[in-house]
Parts: structure tokens; C-alpha cells; sequence
């Protein structure tokens, strides 16, 4: 099969996988990992960074029988409209894993570590030569708004500089 034939399949794939997964197909509560489940439902999101003030929707749920926790989020800056995808899992060795497309063509693959109390989420991508690295963070606040910050750092490096943070409160 072609580059180009691969990479149509690919992109019909998580066309359509995306309109599923707008619906969501857990049951009410219900996350693969106990760890994470402070994230399930949906968001309402304010950020402010490099891409100036923004506003989204995201929302985390449950697919595939329990085996995955899905994220699917939206977002709207002067720098225009953001649509991401990140699928949450656990790998053979039983690390929690994820993998992030974006409405860009971004592909980052993260580790996670993950706390229940207090409850925090760290999403570090892996390593690759001569690219920068990205840590994503979510912690959940007493007050239940959920504090959100992404972050770069230069190629090499461990320096992570802030790119976005904001806040998320949880949707009516």
C-alpha cells in the first residue's frame, strides 16, 4: 500500500472514530483507571499563552469495553480553531500511555503518571533526537476546577517553559 493510501486511511479512520467518540460510549461514571477518573466528564476551558486568550470544550470518557479513556477537545484563540484527539491506555507492561493527533498533524506519544489524592495527571512525551519535548499537566483544585498546563521544552533539554495554562470548570 502507498504513503499516500496509508495516511488517507489513517485520516478517514479518525474522521469517523471522531464523530463516535463526540457521543461517548460509557456508562455514566464508569473509567478504566481509578487514577484518572477525576478527569471523566465534560469541561469548559479558559486558557491564556503563546497562542493568546482561548476558550474550549473538552470531554473525557470511556471506550472500547474500559480499555481506553478517550479525550476529545476544542478550543478557539486568535490564533484560530484547535480540534485534539488523545487516546489514554495501558501498554503490555501496564504503564499508563497516551498518543495525541491534533487538527494540525501533530503526533505526540506520552507517558503518564497519575495520583488519586491529590488528584493530578502529568502526561510527559517521549524523547525523540532533535525535537522539543512537551509535558501536559492536569490537577484537580479543591474548589473541583481542574488547572490545566501545557508545556515545551527546547530539544535536549529538560528547561520547560509554559506555552498555555488555564482552567477548566466542569460543564452544566
Amino acid at each position: 500500500m502507498k504513503k499516500a493510501t496509508i495516511a488517507t486511511a489513517v485520516i478517514l479512520f479518525f474522521s469517523s472514530y471522531a464523530s463516535v467518540a463526540r457521543a461517548g460510549s460509557s456508562p455514566a461514571g464508569s473509567v478504566p483507571f481509578p487514577e484518572l477518573a477525576f478527569l471523566a466528564g465534560e469541561w469548559e476551558a479558559r486558557g491564556t499563552g503563546r497562542p493568546g486568550e482561548s476558550v474550549g470544550h473538552m470531554k473525557f470518557f470511556s471506550d472500547l469495553n474500559l480499555r481506553v479513556l478517550v479525550r476529545r477537545n476544542e478550543s478557539i484563540s486568535p490564533a484560530g480553531r484547535h480540534e485534539d484527539l488523545t487516546v489514554i491506555y495501558k501498554d503490555p507492561t501496564r504503564r499508563l500511555r497516551a498518543d495525541f493527533y491534533d487538527s494540525e498533524g501533530h503526533v505526540i506519544r506520552y507517558t503518564v503518571t497519575a495520583a488519586e489524592n491529590p488528584a493530578r495527571a502529568v502526561f510527559l512525551s517521549e524523547p525523540i533526537s532533535n525535537q522539543p519535548s512537551f509535558r501536559y499537566s492536569y490537577t484537580l483544585n479543591a474548589d473541583g476546577t481542574l488547572a490545566l498546563m501545557f508545556e515545551i521544552a527546547p530539544p535536549g533539554t529538560t528547561n520547560f517553559a509554559t506555552y498555555l495554562s488555564g482552567t477548566a470548570k466542569r460543564a452544566q
